[in-house]
């Protein structure tokens, strides 16, 4: 929000939803959609308005093969619910 007060234009990604979220009242946010096919995430490329409300990170660690125990966990405890 610092650069936000200069006037400064800005463009900045992140993955993490509580940086999102701290900044969406000062910024425009977009994302691009991804879906699971098969064994395959695919993205649109296409900007979407306001920030995403799906994780890849817990389907692309079940897809490399990370011991299930490690990612049902950790999607107990994703704060989108996926």
């Amino acid at each position: 929000t610092y650069l936000h007060s200069l006037g400064c234009m800005t463009i900045a990604a992140t993955h993490d939803l509580e940086i999102a979220l701290r900044l969406e009242s000062s910024y425009e946010l977009f994302h691009f959609a991804d879906s699971l096919s098969g064994e395959r995430i695919r993205f649109d490329y296409e900007l979407h308005s306001g920030y995403i409300k799906s994780t890849n990170g817990l389907k692309l660690l079940r897809l490399i093969g990370y011991p299930e125990e490690i990612v049902s966990s950790a999607e107990e405890m994703d704060p989108m619910g996926e």
